[in-house]
């Protein structure tokens, strides 16, 4: 599998194989992390509909990859985090 690296601030980028698909999440938003939302106050509305429109469309087994933190998936987001649930 070849990965793409150095994505913009505030951008994500998918790789498709036929292993799992995996979001790299940027960082500038603080969007998504592993059960919680990073402290984008000033864009939180921005942020949170990003993310519903952007990486939770995505198939649940999609493995989220945030700018730090646990590694996550589309669906545990969904079943487990309070700001996305």
């Amino acid at each position: 599998m070849t990965t793409q690296t150095g994505f913009p601030p505030g951008s994500s980028g998918q790789q498709r194989s036929r292993n799992p698909v995996v979001e790299a999440a940027g960082d500038r938003w603080r969007a998504i992390f592993a059960g919680s939302m990073g402290g984008a106050k000033q864009f939180g509305a921005l942020a949170k509909q990003k993310v519903r429109e952007q990486i939770l469309t995505l198939p649940p087994d999609t493995l989220i990859c945030p700018g730090h933190g646990p590694l996550t998936t589309v669906g545990q987001e969904k079943e487990n985090n309070p700001f996305f649930g």
